[in-house]
């Protein structure tokens, strides 16, 4: 029992049910933000329809009327069984996102289920509905915790790494319980952003999940994936059992939507033309056309999607709009190309010296050198404030994210659980170098000084060795999403000031100390100038650990050149009003594949 209480207080310790229940919860709140800002449910919370316009409804003879609840489709859809296996009915078709999670729990399905469908037909609204089911289950049961992945950052390494890194940036969920929880088939993992892959990276991919499968015999798995992707390629997926396709509306669902959505106008233009008849049958090209007046001059899904984005562009919800039509194109079309080959869901935080131009990463260097050296060469000495330019302008905080991902996840719970795992290898430390000290200094007849003087030096290191060994694997406790824009940026700075204070508070102390054991006040062991050198250090390397001045100074350049506003959160805020941006608690996202390349042309 002893081994194990005290391999609970390291960072190589298993999960625990709490670790499971913040999963849950993380992964809860995910789930809960994407589908309250899709693009059918901010349309349908302007609207009260009557209940009898639900598609599929069993009520439709009511009159009544009621609010759409954020997770409650107008459509119906409807799914083809495709059948990998003889023992399933190839012409089955399912038509819930309920029916397709029997299926996928089905013995001879196992847990691997593709979900199949056109660009834009619901596959990530479905796979949004399959996770929000399989969290209510796991709830009161030992059932795997369903986890949404985004294969659209995957860059080609091992798709076992590459999980872990993202389950550490996307949920705070550190390396031991990553591991663990992969090893015994304890997540299912849901992945989308196949599609957005290149076609090279896709089937290196698919070689890569199906190996990865293969080793991982318990490992459930759900992907979305563009039927064509699979008739085009020849991509076989040979570890998945079974796959759903989604069936396009037909007319009378388009109607009942429509009409729904009290647009009867817009439901006798897509009657009266071919071409919208055939793009109606798709749920978001419908959307799209529910926010305008189509015309003729519609004549295939590229014009509609760029009719969608430039009447909301140029739409003006106010007199006098925050941004223009040419900002807000300008904005979105440098946002729509960074996150090519990155996670759809972009942070605020996240942006990194790789979003200036190749002509701007030397000021950026330069800046940020001046300011720090600036802060500790007016209060310590200019030499001294040279040399901290010359270092914090070339070592990249940025390349120890999880040093500083840690760091902003800190809050007062997990920070004096930390803090008391920390002073174990502190208190070994002060033992030893205390008893070295005391045992050198005895010769001197100092062996009290040297005692208190090499405990302090030894608690200090060992609960700094402590801290960073916790924090390199990730923070424990901490599973958590980010709920607010700039919220790692604010927490960061916030918290390495604690620690500074913390830190400062430890060194009065121990300054003390030392002094009642020299018989000395503790005023003359330090000057004034000391103190302010290390008030000054202390605070400029706070600014720099956080990366609050390399953020500070990146979103500066990229205002100075009209690449981005400075006020970022605002402007996204702006652009999810237009309906082209979709705010997932801390982060923003396109409200649709689609119209992020639409950005792009």
């Amino acid at each position: 029992m002893a081994s194990f209480s005290l391999l609970d207080l390291t960072p190589l310790r298993l999960p625990t049910v709490r670790d499971r229940a913040q999963l849950i919860e993380a992964v809860s709140k995910q789930v809960a933000w994407q589908q309250q800002t899709a693009l059918h449910v901010r349309q349908q919370a302007k609207v009260r329809r009557p209940t009898r316009a639900l598609v599929g409804a069993a009520q439709r003879s009511k009159t009544s009327t009621t609010s759409i609840k954020p997770s409650q489709p107008f459509v119906s859809l409807e799914y083809q069984v495709w059948a990998f296996q003889s023992s399933l009915q190839s012409k089955q078709k399912l038509s819930s996102p309920a029916e397709v999670i029997k299926l996928f729990q089905q013995d001879n399905v196992d847990g691997r289920l593709l979900i199949l469908g056109e660009s834009g037909a619901g596959k990530t609204q479905t796979l949004l509905a399959l996770t929000s089911d399989l969290l209510k289950q796991c709830l009161h049961t030992i059932e795997p915790v369903p986890i949404l992945l985004d294969l659209s950052s995957w860059q080609g390494d091992s798709l076992q790494d590459w999980c872990l890194d993202k389950l550490w940036e996307l949920y705070r969920i550190p390396s031991n319980c990553a591991q663990y929880w992969l090893s015994n088939g304890e997540l299912i993992l849901l992945f989308d952003g196949y599609d957005n892959l290149a076609t090279a990276q896709q089937r290196t991919c698919a070689l890569a999940l199906d190996s990865f499968l293969r080793g991982n015999i318990h490992q459930k798995a759900v992907l979305c994936c563009r039927r064509q992707v699979l008739e085009r390629t020849g991509i076989s997926f040979s570890q998945f059992n079974c796959g759903v396709n989604l069936v396009p509306l037909v007319a009378q669902q388009v109607k009942d939507y429509t009409v729904g959505m009290d647009q009867p106008d817009v439901w006798q233009g897509i009657k009266g033309s071919k071409v919208l008849q055939q793009l109606a049958r798709l749920p978001l090209l419908l959307n799209f056309l529910i926010e305008f007046h189509a015309d003729q001059s519609i004549t295939n899904q590229s014009d509609l999607v760029q009719h969608y984005v430039t009447h909301q562009i140029t739409r003006t919800p106010s007199p006098k709009p925050p941004y223009s039509p040419r900002e807000t194109q300008r904005y979105l079309s440098w946002l729509a190309k960074h996150l090519t080959g990155r996670d759809r869901t972009f942070h605020i935080e996240s942006l990194e010296p790789d979003a200036l131009p190749e002509s701007q990463r030397w000021q950026y260097r330069l800046l940020v050198g001046l300011i720090l050296g600036a802060i500790t060469g007016l209060f310590v000495h200019p030499m001294f404030g040279v040399a901290v330019a010359l270092y914090t302008s070339q070592v990249d905080v940025e390349a120890f994210p999880k040093y500083r991902l840690s760091m902003a996840s800190l809050n007062w719970a997990t920070g004096l659980a930390l803090f008391g795992r920390a002073l174990i290898p502190g208190a070994l430390l002060a033992l030893v170098l205390g008893g070295i000290g005391g045992l050198g200094a005895g010769v001197f007849s100092l062996g009290g000084v040297g005692l208190t003087i090499g405990g302090l030096v030894g608690l200090m290191i060992g609960l700094l060795v402590g801290c960073l060994f916790e924090l390199r694997s990730g923070l424990q406790g901490s599973i958590q999403m980010r709920h607010q824009p700039n919220q790692d940026i604010f927490h960061a700075v916030r918290n390495l000031f604690l620690v500074l204070l913390i830190a400062g508070v430890l060194l009065g102390l121990g300054m003390n100390l030392v002094a009642a054991a020299i018989g000395k006040p503790a005023a003359d062991l330090v000057s004034a100038q000391a103190l302010k050198s290390i008030v000054a250090t202390g605070f400029a390397g706070v600014l720099w650990a956080s990366y609050g001045i390399q953020h500070l100074v990146i979103r500066g350049l990229l205002s100075a050149n009209n690449t981005l506003p400075l006020n970022l959160a605002h402007f996204l805020n702006f652009a999810a009003d237009q309906l082209l941006i979709q705010k997932v608690g801390g982060g923003y996202r396109f409200i649709h594949e689609q119209v992020r390349e639409q950005f792009l042309k």
